[in-house]
């Protein structure tokens, strides 16, 4: 997983910016581009006018157009017209569901949702990885993505900023940027969606500690003016993104833990209420997640979040890993939030094949009911625009801004699922369908009953009254007489009668019981002193499960470890020095004072009992606290053998 993992990331984190530029040419260029991108959502059986326009002509010609449904079977062809202002422009009236129509003569596909636009209260698990801040340059597509967004009661966006953009030297800042971060901000802002925001860079006049900043006190001081700026529009801060892999420079969690106590540091000094993000975990590697834990960040967040890019079926087992392991550590209540996941398809065209797009919508969709079921508190799929890298596309909208089958499929989960929870499987159910979840408020249960086989063919017997049933983008579908149920799509949704499940539903499920779990507790205040190991390349080779010695050697071990005083005033700071084995160079037990906002250098050499080659792994501990005793704080590392 971490190969394809780190593949699929490495474009996404280098060319990010090219691409961007790329979807803007995608989406505006071409003959006929659409006049809002938005109009592509439309109201069931509401007569509605789609207007696009000519790129190289101000009078659009007339044009033959098709229209087909989810399965690309024809529903109907006309001719489209020319407005009064020289749009070419077609009346639909369209039942729910998804619809393609096609303009031969241009030689452009345009997807069309027609699914009902939320109303009421927003339920907080549905947001989306929308990354408009690096993937969408044109200001006019990003606001009409915006208000699709609205309109689907989608309620957070998770976006991204260059630090090193917004910050190019110590006394200047950016926050437009040529990238529009201030403007796109407050258009989530004006239509209610909050913004849950990430970045994984640092700017170079902070120095390196691998890809991490290596002048910690400045990057505490830097996050309390950004979120000063910005916080208005935020609904979460989440710190770095995937440092357990290349993103992190593949270094071990303590590095990780530094960055995210320094930051949250800055941000306890202001009036700060948003929750604090952490993890943002690419894999689950147990060596990471315990060397952030030894190192305190887990006391100084209020949630972890993870992402996947496995198949539907496999969020079970990961999200009992994650609940296993957080129980285990004494944050048994600690919510999870699944910040990036997706299903792509294949890079080339400006919309994807049938099969692909199918696929790609029933993976996509039925994860999200999956986390919903296992209670992960909010779902980011990715990505929101056009999106090619490598050999994939991990878009939900084609290169034209339209929506996909994926994107009108969790519009779709949105309305028929919000502010229903999880209380069991349906029993009884046939060997080929792979999940059956029950959702439910006091006043509706809804039945998502999953094949995996996205085919237009696919059935299953049913032996109960069905009130409703809908397709994956919300067509209405019809069982036969002798209790048939279709699953053209891979999945379908069942409206039941709430008063009647009893004997037909097993709450004893493993997604219920990682579901329900005690209410979490507050972060803890961070001190001011954030110890982090120097880098030493000419002894360890850093991995995500901690420091490998490079050569086999009896001699002792130098660290160098710099202790910050992120405070705003002079700190005498007591250093304690542990670890199994002897001390060869530098003092086990020392004071020594760090001025304001700066840092110090400590030096030991080290041998350790038994040796490292004899053992899996070795653990130091540097322990510091204030004179006053008013704060204290760890660093622990993990010594690994040279290899044979």
């Amino acid at each position: 997983m971490r190969t394809r993992q780190s593949t699929r990331l490495l474009l996404f984190g280098f060319l990010v910016v090219a691409a961007g530029i790329s979807a803007t040419k995608q989406l505006r260029g071409g003959d006929l581009a659409a006049a809002d991108v938005a109009q592509f959502f439309v109201e069931p059986d509401v007569a509605t006018v789609l207007k696009w326009r000519n790129s190289s002509a101000p009078q659009a010609e007339e044009e033959t157009y098709t229209l087909r449904d989810y399965w690309r079977r024809d529903v109907r062809s006309g001719k489209a017209v020319r407005g009064d202002d020289g749009s070419l422009q077609v009346e639909v009236k369209l039942p729910a569901g998804y619809y393609e129509i096609e303009f031969p003569k241009s030689s452009r596909e345009f997807g069309i949702a027609a699914v009902p636009a939320y109303s009421g209260k927003r339920d907080t698990f549905f947001a989306i990885d929308a990354a408009m801040s690096w993937l969408v340059k044109d200001r006019a597509v990003r606001d009409g993505l915006v208000r699709v967004l609205e309109r689907s009661g989608i309620g957070m966006s998770r976006e991204r900023l260059s630090w090193r953009a917004i910050s190019r030297d110590a006394n200047e800042t950016d926050w437009e940027t040529p990238d529009g971060y201030s403007t796109l901000r407050q258009s989530y802002a004006s239509h209610g969606i909050e913004v849950l925001e990430m970045c994984h860079d640092a700017p170079s006049w902070l120095g390196r500690s691998g890809k991490y900043p290596g002048d910690l006190a400045a990057t505490s001081r830097q996050w309390v003016d950004i979120a000063g700026r910005w916080q208005s529009t935020w609904g979460a801060l989440e710190i770095w993104n995937e440092p357990d892999i290349f993103f992190g420079d593949d270094l071990p969690g303590d590095q990780y833990a530094a960055v995210v106590k320094s930051v949250v540091f800055g941000l306890q000094s202001m009036p700060f209420s948003r929750p604090i993000v952490g993890g943002v975990l690419a894999n689950y590697h147990e060596g990471f997640l315990e060397a952030c834990y030894a190192n305190g960040m887990f006391d100084s967040i209020d949630l972890l979040s993870f992402h996947t890019y496995s198949r539907a079926p496999e969020m079970e087992s990961l999200v009992e890993k994650y609940r296993t392991w957080l129980e285990r550590h004494g944050h048994a209540g600690m919510p999870l939030w699944l910040t990036e996941c997706g299903r792509p398809w294949k890079k080339g065209p400006g919309r994807p094949p049938l099969d692909e797009d199918a696929n790609s919508a029933l993976d996509i969709i039925m994860k999200a009911v999956e986390a919903r079921a296992c209670g992960i508190a909010r779902h980011f799929p990715f990505v929101y625009p056009y999106y090619e890298e490598n050999d994939n596309n991990f878009g939900m909208m084609a290169r034209n801004g339209d929506p996909l089958r994926c994107m009108a499929g969790y519009a779709q989960m949105v309305r028929a699922l919000s502010h229903k929870q999880y209380l069991g499987d349906w029993t009884g159910s046939p060997d080929s369908v792979q999940r059956a979840r029950v959702f439910g408020d006091d006043k509706q249960a809804v039945l998502v009953l999953y094949t995996g086989k996205s085919d237009n063919k696919t059935t299953v017997p049913f032996d109960a009254p069905v009130q409703r049933l809908e397709g994956i983008d919300g067509r209405v579908l019809s069982a036969t007489d002798k209790g048939i149920l279709p699953v053209p799509d891979g999945l379908v949704y069942v409206w039941l009668d709430r008063n009647r499940l009893d004997g037909k539903l097993n709450t004893e499920t493993k997604a219920r019981k990682l579901s329900q779990f005690p209410e979490a507790g507050k972060r803890s205040n961070v001190g001011p002193v954030v110890m982090r190991l120097e880098l030493d390349s000419k002894t360890f080779a850093a991995e995500t499960s901690g420091y490998r010695l490079k050569h086999i050697s009896s001699d002792p071990l130098p660290l160098k470890v710099r202790a910050f005083n992120l405070g705003k005033r002079a700190e005498q700071v007591r250093f304690e020095f542990e670890g199994a084995g002897e001390v060869a160079e530098g003092k086990k037990l020392h004071s020594q004072e760090i001025p304001a906002e700066s840092s110090i250098e400590l030096n030991w050499k080290f041998v350790p009992a038994p040796a490292l080659r004899e053992v899996k792994q070795a653990k130091v501990e540097v322990r510091a606290s204030l004179a006053d005793g008013s704060a204290k704080s760890s660093l622990v590392i993990v010594l690994l053998p040279a290899k044979e």
